[in-house]
Formats: structure tokens, C-alpha cells, sequence
């Protein structure tokens, strides 16, 4: 939709217009000022240590808390977190710390499940209580299953699909009927 300067002028001084009515003056009518700033989210953020990346990558996989939560205590954003997290930023990564942070809370993980599984002796399982450290057993095993290192690769026992295009046929490959 075009409109006119005539337009334009009345509502730059409309005083239903914000900028009057917040006090700032408006525009000039005689030529336009546009002032161009620049913009504060432009460029790349500065790259973080590798140190950082891999505290941060420990802390969030080992449940100290959300990405979210993670990023503020670093003053970083939830986004550079989940890129770390997902591979996308692993320049400086260290992931043999990250993995044996991992092995070492999935150690710890382990020794108290079969603490706990060692406690349901048949007395316990006879007393109700016996759900309590059912519970605590099965919420550690979870722990421990969830600290293991995914396997994606082909008999990981996740679905494989396999795909075979047809071989490509001239018309001389094919049977000819005369009728």
C-alpha cells in the first residue's frame, strides 16, 4: 500500500502516534532522518575455551541441571549448551573427560544399585517396604542405563533399513509379443 507524503507527515504527526506521545519529537517533514545502528546480536560470539565446553558438556550430562540452567552459571546461551551436547561445537572438546566423568558417576551409580539390590533379602520382600527399594533400585538401574555410551551403529539393536533400487532395463531386455 503506497501512500501519499501528505499521508505520511500526518501520521509521523498524529499524537496518537508512540514516538510523539512518549516526547520524542517527531522526524522532520522537510527531508526524513534515518539513522542505520548497528546491530547488537550481528557477528559471531567469541568461542568458548575448550575447559568450558567440556565442564559444561559434564554438567549437563550428568544432571547438575538443564541446559538452560547450565548456560546461565557460564553466562552463555541454552543454544551454544545443546550445540556442545550435540556435537555441533566440539572444537577444544575433551571427551575422554567426558567420558570418564561419566564412567565415574556410572561407577558410583552401579556400586549403589547392587547396594540396593543386595538389601531385598526375603524379609524385606515379605514387609511392605520392599516397594521403596524396588523403587530405588529400578531409579538407579535408569541411571545407569541412561550413563551408558549410545550405540548407533548397525546391530545395535535399533531398526536398520535397507533399500535396493532396481537395475535400470532397455527395452531389449524386455520379451516382444506380436499379436
Amino acid at each position: 500500500m503506497l501512500i501519499s507524503e501528505k499521508v505520511a507527515n500526518e501520521r509521523v504527526n498524529s499524537p496518537s502516534n508512540l514516538s510523539v506521545r512518549f516526547g520524542r519529537p517527531p522526524a522532520p517533514t522537510s527531508e526524513p532522518h534515518v539513522e542505520i545502528l548497528p546491530n547488537p546480536r550481528a557477528g559471531k560470539r567469541p568461542e568458548l575455551p575448550g575447559f568450558l565446553k567440556t565442564t559444561m558438556a559434564i554438567l549437563h550430562q550428568s544432571g547438575a541441571g538443564t541446559q538452560a540452567e547450565v548456560a546461565e552459571v557460564f553466562g552463555t546461551t541454552q543454544a551454544e549448551v545443546s550445540h556442545i551436547e550435540n556435537g555441533r561445537s566440539d572444537k577444544g572438546l575433551d571427551k575422554g573427560a567426558i567420558e570418564a566423568a561419566q564412567s565415574e558417576i556410572r561407577d558410583v551409580a552401579m556400586k549403589k544399585l547392587l547396594g540396593t539390590l543386595g538389601l531385598l533379602t526375603e524379609d524385606k520382600i515379605s514387609k511392605c517396604k520392599a516397594g521403596e527399594i524396588s523403587t530405588i533400585a529400578a531409579n538407579l538401574s535408569r541411571v545407569v542405563e541412561k550413563t551408558l555410551p549410545k550405540d548407533t551403529g548397525p546391530g545395535s539393536g535399533g531398526v536398520n533399513i535397507t533399500i535396493y533400487a532396481p537395475q535400470p532395463r532397455d527395452e531389449k531386455s524386455y520379451k516382444t509379443l506380436e499379436v
